[in-house]
């Protein structure tokens, strides 16, 4: 039997709560006079009910937040402190270096020679042995531009045609 570190008594893990044998962890250390075991429909640690509703509270701020305000149902952090720790992976930030690298391969198709939205653009590389990195990952356009002369820049219609060229299946229906 173990023994409690609050009360120095020992105490037995097989108990009777409300009726119910429950098997008590087998990392309790205190026993059910010093912790009383949870009771059912209270919320879990980090969790608290206020009028009616289950607040959080956030790993990151400490403030107790609706649970709304959380991404995950097992997220530990609130939104704003996740946007936070990933604030230069950004979709705002990727979408100003694609307009940096679609202005810098003059923002047209290298195929066809039109100009259609960032959505729409790939940057296919020349010879894919000379490859370093997919230029999505990067935030230093410096580090993007190397790997942009390397590719030529072509709206997704005229990159799957490259593609399916290049393994020489092309077939007109």
């Amino acid at each position: 039997m173990p023994k409690c570190i609050e009360c120095k008594s020992k105490f037995r893990r097989r108990v009777k709560i409300n009726g119910r044998a429950v098997l008590l962890s087998g990392n309790r250390g205190s026993c059910l006079n010093c912790i009383p075991y949870k009771q059912t429909g209270q919320p879990r640690r980090g969790r608290r009910q206020v009028d009616g509703k289950l607040e959080r509270q956030c790993r990151g701020c400490k403030k107790w937040l609706a649970d709304d305000q959380f991404r995950y149902e097992t997220g530990r952090q609130c939104i704003s402190c996740r946007n936070k720790k990933a604030k230069p992976r950004t979709l705002s930030y990727k979408l100003e270096l694609k307009k940096k690298a679609v202005k810098y391969m003059d923002g047209q198709c290298r195929d066809c020679k039109n100009k259609f939205p960032l959505c729409a653009y790939d940057f296919h590389h020349l010879n894919p042995t000379q490859k370093d990195f997919s230029i999505s990952k990067k935030t230093n356009f410096e580090e993007v531009k190397v790997e942009l002369d390397k590719c030529v820049m072509l709206c997704k219609n005229c990159h799957s045609i490259r593609h399916v060229k290049n393994q020489g299946f092309m077939q007109i229906l």
